[in-house]
């Protein structure tokens, strides 16, 4: 299953056009390309696309990418998310601010879905 394949409602990485998406590829690679990994899932998105947390060895692979600041925590469908997921990724995407880890080093990060949306012109 390919990234494009699925979304977590927890977080989304910059769009692959900004120079931070390369980076949230790359770490995602690195945690879970060639691995079996389980889709913990209830739904699909508008696109058919599967919503679901991936899990690899027992870790949570999309709340490791919010940690290493590789992506940010999707506030907007946290209720998607369990109430423990909830806290576990608002502190981690805090932690990787506050540390400046990732998409935190740049001053001003442009949330993806403000960056999408001046690139479609809406």
């Amino acid at each position: 299953m390919t990234r494009s394949e699925y979304g977590s409602p927890g977080s989304t990485a910059r769009s692959a056009g900004r120079h931070s998406g390369r980076g949230a590829k790359q770490a995602l690679a690195r945690l879970a390309a060639g691995k079996e990994v389980t889709v913990e899932w209830k739904k699909r998105d508008r696109y058919g696309r599967i919503v679901g947390k991936v899990v690899y060895d027992g870790k949570d692979v999309d709340l490791a990418l919010v940690r290493e600041g590789m992506c940010w925590w999707y506030r907007k469908y946290a209720h998607e998310q369990t109430p423990a997921d909830r806290v576990l990724y608002e502190e981690a995407e805090t932690k990787a601010r506050g540390n400046g880890l990732g998409l935190w080093r740049d001053p001003h990060p442009v949330p993806p879905w403000e960056w999408r949306r001046e690139q479609h012109g809406r």
